[in-house]
């Protein structure tokens, strides 16, 4: 007796190889995106710390810490810079107290005398030039800053800001506002006027953040 085979006509047979078709494009979009994970995953690691502080050459250190990475067989390596400078900068980052006032308030005398002491050493000899002053009153924001930061006061962000002039028999006004919270937020000026023909202005406001 003969045996009945199933239906296999053009239609089926298309299907067939429709299916098989996608099958293997299928395959290979996988095997292109398995390629270009591993390809993106293994690019290496490389981490750099750096403090903003000037440090002579024999107080910073170098210490490599291997760093195994979980998405490829390659090791990275992390350089740090080490000084007592970074260190103290990590201790102070400010973390979530929950407090709404300040532990110390910004000290209005402490700035004012800060500004005092730079302007009159810095500019007691000073000429006025357009080119001299302009590098001057950059230097003297740096220091003043500097020193203010010294003081450490605590979630308080200081801004400085110098107005240099020349002494030509004219008036000079230098105004300001500001949008703050009176209970804490605070200023400090003071004006130089020197022997020769310069005068300036320093002002460093406080402003409190929580």
């Amino acid at each position: 007796m003969s045996k009945k085979h199933p239906n296999m006509g053009g239609n089926r047979i298309h299907q067939v190889v429709l299916a098989r078709s996608a099958a293997l494009k299928f395959k290979a979009l996988s095997t292109s995106l398995v390629v270009q994970r591993r390809r993106n995953a293994d690019k290496g690691d490389f981490q750099v710390t750096h403090v903003d502080e000037p440090v002579a050459a024999s107080e910073t250190r170098r210490v490599p810490l291997p760093v195994e990475s979980t998405s490829s067989p390659r090791r990275s390596t992390v350089s740090t810079v080490i000084t007592p400078y970074s260190l103290a900068f990590k201790n102070q980052t400010p973390q979530s107290t929950y407090r709404l006032e300040p532990t110390e308030r910004f000290r209005e005398g402490k700035v004012k005398t800060i500004i005092e002491e730079t302007f009159n050493s810095e500019l007691k000899d000073l000429s006025y030039s357009p080119e001299v002053c302009s590098r001057m009153t950059k230097k003297l924001c740096d220091m003043i800053q500097q020193k203010v930061k010294n003081l450490q006061f605590s979630r308080y962000k200081c801004v400085t800001v110098i107005f240099l002039g020349q002494k030509s028999g004219q008036s000079a006004r230098v105004a300001s506002r500001c949008v703050w919270d009176t209970r804490f937020d605070n200023y400090a000026q003071f004006v130089y006027e020197g022997s020769k023909d310069v005068f300036a202005i320093g002002t460093v406001y406080g402003i409190y953040h929580e």
